[in-house]
């Protein structure tokens, strides 16, 4: 796995030590122009996304590509998927949303693959029998969707949320479903929140037909097919000199009084992991 920021990722690198990852990270002047691809998980700001060009963009050789963005566009968008990354997480991010999207981005298993997911934030209104809850959307998938509530609900009950208009740029719509999961959010242990995984049952055509509108919006899809230079692409990073700086790896763990510490080494042209 690496990280490749300027320091605007901190968030990212902080999950990324409490889901346990083993990461290398880049940021700055130790980031080259030029870099093996990992092999597992790369995440990056946009202003060094263009690292990811000359990588193979077919599995197995490619690996999961996630953008982080403070503004979007359909032309950034376009880059992105071109460029062979599968997200793109617009600022700002819930950090239960961020979570499950590095944790399903590393998941090996067949549900990654035919149900990805996207990751949201979004509030909205949970209705489960009678009572109507506020709730937060974190992921959206095909087969279901994930939120936090603010107390448990029974596996297999009734429940059903209302989309926000702006999820899809259209008006807002609903989705129904049944829990098949519930268990305490880990990451927000004092306020007793749960997270609640929902499978959709059979969806209304123009329920469907939003839904996927919404996944397309904030899903960059599978890799994209070879194509030619983008005109104009993503800025380069920075490199000072006609040398390219050294490979400095820094390696960051956690230090005995909680707080991230790093150490910096210089290592072989091998493919980081």
């Amino acid at each position: 796995m690496l990280l490749v920021d300027d320091g605007e990722l901190d968030d990212v690198r902080d999950c990324l030590l409490a889901i346990g990852a083993d990461f290398a990270h880049l940021r700055g002047g130790a980031v080259p122009a030029h870099l093996d691809p990992p092999r597992d998980l790369f995440v990056t700001s946009t202003r060094h996304a263009n690292l990811a060009r000359p990588w193979p963009r077919t599995a197995p050789d490619r690996p999961v590509r996630i953008a982080v963005v403070g503004e979007d566009s359909g032309t950034l968008r376009a880059t992105l998927r071109r460029l062979g990354y599968t997200y793109l997480v617009r600022r700002p991010v819930h950090p239960v949303a961020l979570r499950l999207l590095l944790l399903h981005a590393l998941y090996r298993g067949d549900e990654r693959r035919s149900a990805p997911r996207v990751p949201l934030g979004y509030p909205v209104a949970a209705k489960i029998g009678m009572r109507r809850r506020d709730a937060l959307l974190v992921d959206l998938s095909e087969s279901g969707f994930r939120i936090l509530l603010g107390e448990p609900v029974a596996v297999d009950a009734k429940i059903t949320i209302q989309v926000p208009s702006e999820l899809c740029g259209d008006d807002h719509f609903v989705l129904p479903g049944r829990v098949v999961r519930c268990v305490p959010d880990r990451s927000s242990p004092v306020d007793g929140s749960h997270a609640v995984a929902v499978r959709f049952g059979e969806l209304e055509e123009s329920a469907r037909s939003l839904l996927q509108e919404a996944l397309e919006m904030h899903r960059l899809g599978g890799p994209a097919e070879p194509e030619p230079p983008l005109d104009p692409p993503l800025p380069p990073p920075l490199v000072d000199g006609d040398e390219p700086p050294p490979r400095l790896i820094r390696r960051v763990e956690p230090s005995r009084d909680g707080t991230a510490r790093g150490e910096a080494r210089r290592l072989p042209h091998t493919p980081a992991a």
